[in-house]
C-alpha cells in the first residue's frame, strides 16, 4: 500500500522523509496509547508470520509434487501462494522490525520505513494482480462451455504470460516506491513523478477491481442458473456432479475475494481519512491507523491458503499426505503378516539331499508280510 495523501495544510512542518508524509514516525509520537498498539501489532505479526510461511510453502510444495493437482486454477493458486510466501518471508519481518524500532523509540526511522512501504506496496499489488488472473481463468472456464474450446484459449503459454505480467506489475510497484524515495523532493521531477505514478496506479487498481467484480459477478450468476437446472430439468448424474463441483469452486473464489475486500477495507478507510481536509487526523493517530491497515493487508496472505485448502479436498488431502497424516492415494495397502504360534514349516530337501539321504525301512503290516 502506497503512502496516503495528506492535505497540504498538514505538510508544512515535514522536513525529513517527505515521501512518507504523515506516516513518518517521530519520537514524540510514542505515547501510552501508541505504545499499546505497537505491542499488539508486533505480537500479531510475530504469531502470523510463522503460519503464513508454513501454509504457503505447503501449498507450493503440494502443487509442485502432486501431478493430480496441476490444473490451471491450482497453478494460479500456487503463484498466489508464492506472492503470499514472500509477504511472510520479507514484508512481515520488516513490519515487525518497524514496530520494535518504534517501541524502543530509537531513530533514525526513515530508511527502514521506506523499505517497508516499498515491500508492502509490492505485496498488496501482487495479491490483487494474481487474484485478477484467477478470476479471468475461472470466467473463461464458465463462459466457454466446450472443454476443447477452453483448452484452445487457456493454453500453457498464455497462462505463463499472465503470471509473468502479474509479477511484472508487482515489481514495478515496489521499484517505483524505492525510486520515489530516492528523488529530491525539492525538484520538479519529484512532483511530476509523484502525480504520474499516483494516477497510473489508481487506474491500474480501478481496472483490477472492475475486472474482479465483473468476472465474479458473471460466474456467480452462471452458477445459480446451473443449480436451478438440477431441480427443473432432467440432467445426467455426471452433469449434476460437475455443476455441484463448479458451484463449490465458485464459493471458494468468493471467499478469497471476500477476504481480500475485508483486509483492504481498513486501508481504504485510512486513505480517505488522510486525503480528507474536512476531518484532519493527528499524525500519530494516522500513523497507527496506517500500520493497522498494512497489517490487515498482510493477514490476507495467511487467510488465502487457509480458505482454499479448507475448500479444496484434493489440496487438503495432499497436505495430510505431506505431513504423513494420511496414506497417499493409489498406494498399495500394507501387507499384514500373521505369525502362527507353534508352526514350523517343513523344509523340502533339495534333489541332491533327497538322493543322498538313506531311505528308512518301513515295516509292512502283518497282513501283508510275505511268508
Amino acid at each position: 500500500m502506497a503512502s496516503p495523501p495528506v492535505p497540504l495544510s498538514n505538510r508544512s512542518h515535514i522536513t525529513e522523509c517527505p515521501d512518507l508524509y504523515e506516516i513518518f514516525w517521530r519520537k514524540e509520537h510514542l505515547t501510552k496509547v501508541t505504545y499499546k498498539n505497537l505491542v499488539v501489532l508486533a505480537s500479531i505479526n510475530s504469531i502470523a508470520v510463522a503460519a503464513t510461511i508454513f501454509l504457503n510453502a505447503l501449498v507450493i510444495f503440494a502443487v509442485t509434487t502432486r501431478h493430480r493437482l496441476r490444473t490451471n486454477t491450482t497453478i494460479l493458486l500456487a503463484c498466489l501462494a508464492v506472492s503470499d510466501l514472500i509477504a511472510g518471508l520479507i514484508v512481515q519481518p520488516v513490519g515487525i522490525a518497524v514496530d520494535v524500532k518504534r517501541i524502543i523509540n530509537e531513530g533514525p526511522f526513515g530508511t527502514l520505513e521506506k523499505i517497508y512501504q516499498a515491500v508492502v506496496l509490492g505485496a498488496s499489488v501482487g495479491s490483487i494482480s494474481h487474484l485478477v488472473s484467477i478470476s479471468l481463468e475461472r470466467y473463461i472456464g464458465f463462459a466457454i462451455k466446450q472443454p476443447l474450446r477452453y483448452e484452445d484459449i487457456v493454453t500453457k503459454r498464455r497462462l505463463t504470460t499472465g503470471v509473468i505480467l502479474a509479477w511484472a506489475i508487482t515489481l514495478v510497484a515496489a521499484i517505483q516506491e524505492i525510486f520515489l524515495a530516492s528523488i529530491d523532493n525539492n525538484t520538479n521531477i519529484y512532483s511530476v513523478y509523484l502525480n504520474v505514478t499516483g494516477i497510473l496506479f489508481a487506474i491500474i487498481v480501478v481496472i483490477c477491481i472492475a475486472a474482479i467484480g465483473y468476472t465474479n459477478g458473471y460466474i456467480f450468476s452462471e452458477t445459480k442458473r446451473q443449480k436451478k437446472r438440477i431441480n427443473t430439468e432432467q440432467i445426467s448424474s455426471e452433469e449434476a456432479k460437475r455443476i455441484k463441483k463448479d458451484h463449490k469452486a465458485v464459493i471458494t473464489l468468493i471467499l478469497l475475494l471476500s477476504a481480500l475486500i475485508f483486509t483492504y477495507v481498513p486501508g481504504i478507510i485510512t486513505f480517505f481519512m488522510a486525503a480528507s481536509s474536512v476531518y484532519p487526523v493527528e499524525p500519530r493517530i494516522l500513523n497507527i491507523h496506517w500500520r493497522w491497515a498494512s497489517t490487515s493487508v498482510l493477514l490476507g496472505s495467511l487467510f488465502n491458503p487457509i480458505i482454499y485448502s479448507w475448500r479444496t479436498k484434493k489440496l487438503r488431502y495432499a497436505f495430510l499426505e505431506i505431513l504423513h497424516l494420511r496414506q497417499p492415494e493409489n498406494s498399495p495397502p500394507p501387507v499384514e503378516m500373521q505369525v502362527i504360534q507353534g508352526h514350523r514349516p517343513e523344509i523340502q530337501p533339495t534333489t541332491s539331499q533327497a538322493f543322498s539321504t538313506p531311505m528308512e525301512r518301513q515295516e509292512l503290516p502283518s497282513s501283508s508280510r510275505l511268508i
